[in-house]
């Protein structure tokens, strides 16, 4: 923002008087320069965040002019007064200061927008300058390692403002809003509960095997429970013919006291299982497992994995579905399951996910602007210009293919014009709708 987020109390009012009625842009690039000590980089970063929230409007090509609310709010330059505006334009903006009681560092903010307000989109900078503006309004102060807490006048707007509820988060992380399908991510928390519940009742041990069938079901395999003397417990398949894809032979431990050993999984009847089933691969899930026997399995093709890591596969899937073949090393390879290539790919569904998002937001963002040059559009190359300088900067080739997916039939979001350019043809939470029945379409197959 213009003058840096210290200079809101003195730099935004002298600005936003400045404008007044009409300045033209080189006017308000040599005023910032020689009054504010603004450097040019800034500036028009700093006028698009001015217009994007209502400080000023475009009167020209080359003319800006104040809002009369900034006009008002200019007389006096009151702090409250700005941060009440803000509230109103910027989503999580007040709810920064009502998470500041779990989350006090950007990064911890950034994972409470997207997972409690279900804000995808919000990028580390964007909550970053939030941070600045509430510590500039004297509403946050800096406290030590990165970390901020309320002050007094903070802990006093807070509770006078109307605050955007959170979505319903379960203490095992799931998010139910209308944003996720409700019904499947309590569904999910329900199981993440009975794993870690029954993977420690050795008394009923078929009810560890129920709620293992129900999560590879919810990971998205095709499941049958088995059990009984010479089978496998669960199997598990890829794809429901088996022409293609691949079959998990899956075996449920209980324990009583806490880890297992060699003693409580005979390897070789679970060679047996894989064979009987035809399965590719063999897998052990349990609490946790002694060193010994994750050496003895890594040498007897089985895999093992903890009732928390399969957990933490029914989490993943909840939120960043993956297609099952991204998972096929974690069954490919003997002894203790490792998640590494499981959780990059699944940080990298997680960032195609942000880029279709803050693609959407870039053009919504410019549909609503009065640029007479680019005229409510952006083309391939104007969106990356604008993204290259962002912490997830991508390729024009990944911004073409995010298009190329926005224009399709089913999708309908944005529209190609004939000199290259993308326009939105419809608010972003009208195509988010139609995304969310197409999948419940699929869903009641």
């Amino acid at each position: 923002m213009l003058g840096g987020p210290d200079g809101v109390r003195t730099f935004l009012p002298q600005l936003i008087s400045f404008i007044g009625v009409g300045r033209g842009s080189n006017e308000i690039e040599a005023y910032c320069q020689e009054n504010l000590e603004v450097a040019a980089s800034s500036i028009q970063s700093g006028l698009v965040f001015l217009r994007q929230n209502g400080f000023i409007i475009r009167s020209s090509k080359t003319e800006y002019r104040a809002t009369p609310v900034a006009l008002s709010w200019a007389k006096d330059a009151d702090g409250i007064d700005l941060a009440r505006f803000l509230h109103c334009k910027l989503r999580f903006f007040g709810e920064i200061l009502d998470e500041m009681s779990e989350a006090e560092t950007v990064g911890e903010l950034l994972s409470a927008a997207q997972a409690r307000y279900g804000i995808s989109a919000l990028r580390r900078e964007d909550v970053r300058r939030r941070v600045h503006l509430l510590r500039a309004l004297g509403l946050l102060e800096e406290a030590f390692g990165g970390r901020h807490q309320l002050t007094a006048e903070g802990l006093a707007f807070r509770d006078s403002l109307p605050l955007e509820a959170p979505s319903q988060i379960a203490s095992n992380g799931f998010l139910t809003s209308s944003i996720l399908n409700v019904d499947g991510a309590v569904e999910a928390m329900a199981v993440v509960d009975r794993l870690r519940a029954e993977s420690r009742n050795s008394a009923e041990p078929t009810k560890f095997e129920e709620a293992i069938c129900d999560a590879f079901r919810l990971i998205g395999f095709e499941t049958e429970l088995l059990g009984g003397s010479g089978r496998t417990d669960v199997l598990a398949s890829s794809i429901i013919t088996n022409s293609d894809g691949y079959t998990v032979a899956v075996d449920a431990k209980t324990t009583g006291g806490g880890t297992l050993n060699e003693g409580a999984v005979n390897l070789a009847v679970l060679s047996e299982h894989r064979r009987l089933h035809s399965a590719d691969y063999s897998a052990v899930v349990g609490w946790r497992f002694s060193p010994r026997l994750e050496r003895l399995s890594a040498d007897n093709n089985v895999v093992l994995i903890t009732a928390d890591q399969l957990c933490e596969l029914v989490g993943f899937q909840s939120r960043t579905p993956l297609a099952l073949n991204a998972l096929q090393s974690l069954f490919g390879t003997p002894g203790l399951a490792s998640l590494n290539s499981v959780q990059a790919a699944f940080s990298v569904a997680q960032r195609s996910q942000r880029l279709v998002g803050r693609v959407l937001e870039l053009l919504s963002n410019e549909a609503t602007g009065d640029d007479e040059i680019t005229q409510g559009a952006l083309s391939v190359e104007g969106l990356y210009l604008i993204m290259r300088s962002e912490p997830e900067a991508p390729s024009t080739e990944e911004i073409r293919e995010v298009l190329e997916f926005l224009e399709t039939p089913f999708v309908a979001a944005v529209k190609r014009s004939s000199n290259g350019r993308y326009h939105v043809v419809e608010p972003p939470r009208l195509t988010g709708h139609r995304l969310r029945c197409l999948g419940s379409s699929m869903n009641a197959q």
